[in-house]
């Protein structure tokens, strides 16, 4: 009987050791950043095609979708972005309206960084959010703000996905503007030149706390 149990078990294993293949695993394969002899140039990294599209679509490497001018950060709010919301006053209000959504809990509603987050414990990490009304912050450009909200810096994490609507962003950046101004900082020209007499609320009208829903472009859309 034991005889018997062992050539079974002996048996079973063979089945299974038979059915285990590694021919997937352990098959030729360029690993990304590798070199390859395959190519004249010895790059296994191939570029793309001439052509290739994102799948979130092309994005146009402009002051508006980057807030930069060349390597330099733009000084001004993109005025195609002013427009888009049917002026400044508009922009303003949406700009508080997304500020208030992904910035508020850290940097507060004064943006003096004394959020709830960081008064529920931020603190003992000093990792403290930014007091945007501290002077030095008083030199920095709209674009950098821009630059801070899609690619993050310190312990803040970019908010690109959070905030998908470049123009979404700009406002937040014209509200954060409006704070300065509150505490005596410069407000961008092209917004304090218009703050009053704007045209209707046409870009937040069909905007949710989540999404694009009034059609306006997001950073894969735009042209």
């Amino acid at each position: 009987m034991k005889q018997v149990t062992t050539v079974a078990v002996s048996a079973a294993i063979t089945v299974l050791l038979a059915g285990c293949h590694v021919d997937q695993w352990v098959q030729p394969r360029v690993n990304s950043g590798a070199a390859s002899d395959f190519y004249s140039d010895q790059q296994g990294d191939r570029p793309n095609v001439a052509g290739t599209v994102s799948f979130k679509g092309y994005v146009a490497p402009d002051a508006r979708t980057t807030g930069k001018t060349g390597n330099a950060f733009t000084d001004v709010i993109p005025p195609a972005s002013v427009k888009s919301f049917g002026g400044a006053t508009s922009m303003l209000k949406r700009g508080q309206e997304r500020y208030n959504i992904f910035c508020q809990p850290c940097h507060g509603v004064a943006g003096d960084g004394n959020g709830f987050v960081a008064l529920r414990g931020m603190g003992y990490w000093q990792k403290l959010p930014a007091n945007l009304l501290d002077k030095k912050y008083g030199t920095y450009k709209p674009g950098q703000f821009f630059d801070v909200i899609m690619n993050g810096k310190g312990a803040m994490y970019s908010y690109s996905a959070r905030i998908p609507d470049v123009d979404d962003r700009w406002a937040v950046v014209a509200y954060i503007s409006a704070l300065r101004e509150a505490g005596k900082m410069p407000l961008p020209s092209n917004l304090n030149d218009s703050m009053h007499g704007d045209g209707p609320a046409e870009h937040g009208a069909g905007h949710s706390a989540t999404g694009n829903e009034s059609g306006h472009a997001s950073e894969g859309e735009h042209n």
